[in-house]
């Protein structure tokens, strides 16, 4: 979670663990399903993610949505 002028985001982010670059970002006033599919919809038209592992914390949302589109995490 991020506090900008006193607004709540949430930050939703893709780092190559090789290079530590940062791939993507997305900051979202919710986290939640939707907005998970979202930040992963944008990821899949830019990179190819058959082969990669998500690390995440332990939100359940993430979990969930994650295992719906066959992801490793």
């Amino acid at each position: 979670m991020i506090r900008f002028h006193g607004q709540t985001f949430w930050l939703y982010g893709a780092v190559d663990s090789q290079t530590n670059e940062i791939l993507h970002a997305s900051f979202y006033p919710t986290a939640n399903n939707q907005t998970t599919r979202l930040s992963l919809t944008e990821l899949y038209r830019r990179y190819q993610l058959n082969y990669v592992e998500f690390l995440i914390d332990d939100a359940n949302y993430l979990r969930s949505v994650l295992a719906e589109g066959g992801y490793r995490f």
